[in-house]
């Protein structure tokens, strides 16, 4: 069997489970299982060639969309970042999943500080630290706020599965935490559709 054909039906299998525990709304019990689920098929790293995924030729990211349900209830993307590949705290208005396959990415969670009554400002502080790694994934709830950065030389790569995909995600918001303001984070500018 070819190796698309092995990936197609691995990523087939781990997402009939998830959608089974894909209910609305999500619970981190369940979204713990989900994890479980995505790290199983991110340590299937021959599935996963970085030749069939490689990194950007400009920016320091890029996003493969492997899997979308047509009714938007999921989405499962492979991300090839570089080192200095950074974001600022953000959250995502959907339950996510980030497992490694390669690399390691460095996660600082937020605690928001206000009640968000004012629109355009919000304040957060830092209050945990987590490395997704080979075999060590995080998942996050809608409100959950976290920043990313990568800093190994060789190209990591990951997963990220998502409770609606990326161009839907219309509420997601980032933190200036100089300034105490927020904003609408769009969706990242560097989606290659990688669907069989």
């Amino acid at each position: 069997m070819h190796l698309s054909d092995k990936r197609r039906k691995r990523i087939a299998s781990c997402l009939d489970l998830v959608r089974a525990l894909n209910a609305s709304p999500m619970t981190r019990p369940q979204l713990e299982h989900i994890k479980t689920l995505v790290v199983d098929l991110a340590n299937q790293q021959e599935l996963f060639p970085l030749t069939d995924f490689p990194p950007p030729t400009s920016g320091h990211s890029v996003l493969y969309r492997l899997a979308q349900d047509p009714d938007d209830r999921l989405a499962l993307y492979l991300q090839t970042g570089l080192a200095g590949n950074s974001t600022p705290p953000h959250n995502h208005a959907t339950w996510a999943v980030i497992a490694s396959i390669t690399g390691s990415e460095e996660n600082i969670l937020y605690r928001r500080l206000d009640d968000g009554a004012r629109e355009g400002f919000g304040a957060v502080e830092s209050f945990d630290h987590f490395v997704v790694k080979p075999g060590a994934a995080i998942a996050l709830m809608p409100t959950d706020i976290h920043s990313i950065r990568l800093g190994d030389p060789q190209p990591a790569m990951h997963l990220h599965i998502y409770g609606m995909p990326l161009e839907k995600m219309t509420d997601r918001v980032w933190f200036d935490i100089a300034n105490g303001t927020t904003a609408h984070f769009e969706a990242h500018p560097n989606i290659v559709d990688a669907r069989p």
